[in-house]
């Protein structure tokens, strides 16, 4: 029976990661996903926007983290061979009396200061977009390409001579050991759940607070779209993705019925899309949908079951899951090969009342 030091379930953005500090520590570590095309990782667009919301919240230990995450990412490049980071400022514009009223409240926060770019033109947006009641540009800020470093990451993890298993997981086949855990053939120290918003069917993490929220998407042609530097926020965002492609969204429910993309949630897009871009032309190319983990504390949730010590999981990064990602999965990896503590606001120990 081949022995390894773990098994990870999900190679999305967080389990990549994790198998890859892992791994790159001298670990044995097996990967198992099937390729589920309606992951989060594979539609969401991997934007790390330092401040969010019409309430302008600086995103957590965002000064500290997104340079981390940067270089990280520029790292897995040189790796990869392949470009995965682009650096961006994101563009917020204002059409509403009352959003330019909570700018103006925050904007003197200094922990919202050095993100503040100068670089902000309304002259140039009200060009192309009507007339606005204002707007701010934030950067540093970026996205992570993310279908791309899946599909790439995958590739580079066989092209190593490491093991995939491209399959549904079977809960009944894994059996959990005095020292360990056995899947099938396979025989780990732990397994690690990366497993998005399919842990609500994993039968060791599914009392968690998990929420997911169905996001829908849309990807337009845009031919003589003129902010091909900028991810814009007003209403939607609009993120260029090269070659006149763009991605637009997105909707976030968590009542919701299945995964299938909806009129209702397409048609509420597309109407918003053609308020921002007035006059200009697109053309929709496709409409998708995926669900994200998310739960109350709107933090990851890292360490290891209180009940069963071989089980672990890193869930419920969420919309902000690319800079996040990095971080969370060095924490783990250093808690599990040097004991040292995680954080506190990411600790599973917070959630024993749920078990």
């Amino acid at each position: 029976m081949p022995q390894l030091d773990y098994l990870i379930l999900g190679q999305g953005l967080a389990g990549s990661l994790l198998a890859d500090r892992l791994w790159q520590a001298g670990q044995k570590v097996a990967l198992i996903d099937q390729g589920h095309q309606q992951a989060s990782s594979q539609l969401a667009a991997g934007i790390m926007n330092p401040i969010a919301g019409r309430w302008f919240t600086k995103s957590w230990r965002m000064e500290t983290l997104l340079p981390l995450a940067f270089a990280y990412y520029r790292e897995l490049e040189e790796r990869l061979d392949c470009p995965l980071l682009e650096e961006k400022a994101v563009a917020m514009l204002f059409r509403l009396p009352e959003i330019v009223n909570n700018w103006m409240a925050r904007s003197t926060d200094p922990n919202l200061k050095l993100f503040i770019s100068p670089d902000f033109d309304q002259a140039a947006y009200e060009r192309s977009f009507g007339a606005l009641a204002g707007g701010v540009e934030f950067s540093p800020a970026g996205r992570l390409n993310l279908p791309l470093f899946i599909e790439r990451y995958r590739s580079y993890w066989q092209e190593q001579g490491q093991l995939l298993l491209e399959e549904a997981f079977d809960f009944e086949a894994l059996e959990l050991l005095e020292n360990g855990v056995a899947y099938k053939s396979l025989q780990a120290k732990a397994i690690i759940f990366c497993e998005g918003a399919q842990v609500l069917q994993n039968p060791y993490f599914n009392a968690l607070p998990f929420n997911p929220a169905k996001g829908e998407v849309l990807f337009v042609e845009i031919l003589d779209y003129p902010f091909d530097g900028k991810m814009v926020k007003d209403g939607v965002f609009i993120i260029p993705l090269g070659d006149q492609l763009y991605w637009v969204g997105s909707t976030y429910e968590h009542e919701y019925e299945s995964l299938a993309p909806t009129d209702t949630e397409k048609y509420r897009l597309l109407g918003q899309l053609e308020q921002l871009l007035e006059g200009h032309s697109f053309k929709l190319l496709d409409h998708q949908a995926s669900a994200r983990p998310i739960q109350r504390k709107r933090r990851p949730i890292l360490g290891a079951h209180p009940k069963h010590p071989q089980l672990y999981i890193l869930n419920g990064l969420g919309a902000k899951g690319s800079y996040l990602a990095p971080y969370c999965s060095a924490q783990l990896r250093d808690h599990l090969l040097q004991q040292q503590p995680l954080e506190a606001e990411l600790d599973i120990a917070d959630y024993l009342d749920y078990f």
